[in-house]
């Protein structure tokens, strides 16, 4: 496979034939993610999201079956892959089968107002609401681990897991932090100045729940907190009291290429999703979806796009790298050459509505020069004129577009 030996600077400046060829070696597949989101109220009404389809489903309800006082928390566990809800008032743990909704007493935590929820090497992990520690119990043998980690940082509800990683979270009224196994506080993850009655890790970013009827997607970089889910959504799965309970059931997992069973709609509006890490998580739902991604393989540097195919109309496809360094902003054209911008305004891809799925470029990245970097993904109906994406860019267009922008601080 060829690279480029260059600096960044050669690159935007090197013949087209050259750069095509390298492109075109770099289209390969590779994995993007989806996940199952469920969430619940406090009388145990349980809910689903499928990030791919956008599909909201009722799931079960724990009040149609049993005498609930107040569930503060749910968790995965991955042997069984069934729902965890913990009954905090009651000091009960319910175990429900995701699909069927059909649940079952597990366990109770005597003397315990145990809430949160993430389960992690057969335990599942939660806090003692009354003592502000951390408590976790075997879900073979429904025994306490007797952790000693000692009293959490700030009043904590929640209690979240990255599957991949095994790293625990909690949260207080101020910030998400790690957990270590022994239930010690570690450290600020990120600073939310805000409060969750429980959260969960999402592909880099966070999911939270507060006490009303929306799910927040917590910025695992900046903070920043948006609706992922609002209240309409979050109702019409039949969850109607307020949210208390949040997880991604089986963490974010791979999904192969769209089929475009499902689609995204055109934008009709003008949409700026926001700034985001570079990951690529797929979703039909444009809010959700994470098109752009970077892969590191030694001192190679790949980007890589992946947008699903798109209803009602045909699109044209932008990319804009903001580079500092380099000395300003350039565009990526449809016969892949990098252009300055805004002299040259061409689109990377035009009248789409396929999925698209490729490598973009690959980087030697101990030769591009030290700084910020920021990639704007923007999606216009075909022929939008080249004088919107300029204002697209800057923020003042008023005509419909999606914008996605990506950070990535460099070496």
């Amino acid at each position: 496979m060829k690279y480029f030996k260059k600096s960044f600077r050669f690159l935007i400046y090197v013949s087209i034939s050259v750069f095509v060829t390298a492109v075109l070696l770099m289209l390969s597949a590779m994995p993007a993610d989806a996940a199952d989101v469920y969430f619940c109220d406090a009388a145990g009404r349980v809910g689903h999201y499928d990030t791919v389809s956008t599909a909201l489903n009722p799931v079960g309800n724990l009040s149609a079956s049993f005498s609930i006082a107040q569930v503060i928390g749910m968790a995965w566990d991955p042997a069984t892959g069934r729902l965890l809800l913990l009954d905090r008032n009651a000091s009960n743990v319910y175990s429900m089968d995701p699909v069927t909704g059909t649940a079952s007493l597990l366990f109770t935590a005597t003397g315990v107002t145990f809430q949160g929820g993430a389960v992690k090497n057969g335990a599942l992990y939660g806090i003692n609401e009354s003592t502000q520690t951390a408590a976790a119990y075997n879900l073979t043998t429904f025994t306490s681990l007797g952790l000693a980690g000692g009293v959490l940082s700030g009043h904590t509800h929640s209690t979240g897991i990255d599957p991949a990683s095994g790293q625990l979270y909690a949260s207080n009224n101020t910030d998400i932090y790690r957990v270590a196994d022994s239930g010690a506080y570690v450290g600020t993850a990120v600073t939310t100045n805000t409060w969750f009655e429980d959260i969960d890790y999402f592909n880099g970013d966070f999911l939270g729940v507060r006490y009303d009827q929306q799910v927040y997607l917590i910025n695992g970089g900046t903070g920043s907190v948006s609706t992922f889910l609002n209240s309409a959504q979050v109702t019409s799965t039949g969850v109607v009291g307020s949210l208390s309970g949040i997880v991604v059931g089986g963490g974010v997992t791979a999904v192969p290429p769209p089929t475009c069973t499902h689609t995204m709609n055109m934008p009709t509006s003008p949409t700026n999703i926001g700034t985001f890490a570079p990951g690529i998580f797929m979703s039909y739902d444009p809010m959700v979806a994470r098109p752009f991604g970077l892969e590191e393989s030694g001192d190679i540097l790949t980007g890589r796009l992946w947008l699903p195919c798109l209803r009602n109309g045909h699109a044209d496809i932008y990319l804009v790298l903001d580079a500092p360094a380099y000395g300003g902003k350039f565009m990526l054209s449809e016969l892949h050459q990098w252009l300055s911008f805004p002299a040259n305004i061409q689109p990377w891809m035009t009248y789409t509505d396929d999925d698209v799925y490729a490598a973009l470029f690959s980087l030697q990245k101990s030769g591009i020069l030290p700084g910020n970097y920021k990639l704007d993904v923007i999606v216009v109906p075909s022929g939008t004129a080249a004088s919107t994406i300029e204002q697209i860019v800057s923020g003042a267009a008023a005509a419909p577009y999606y914008k996605w922008s990506f950070t990535q601080t460099l070496p």
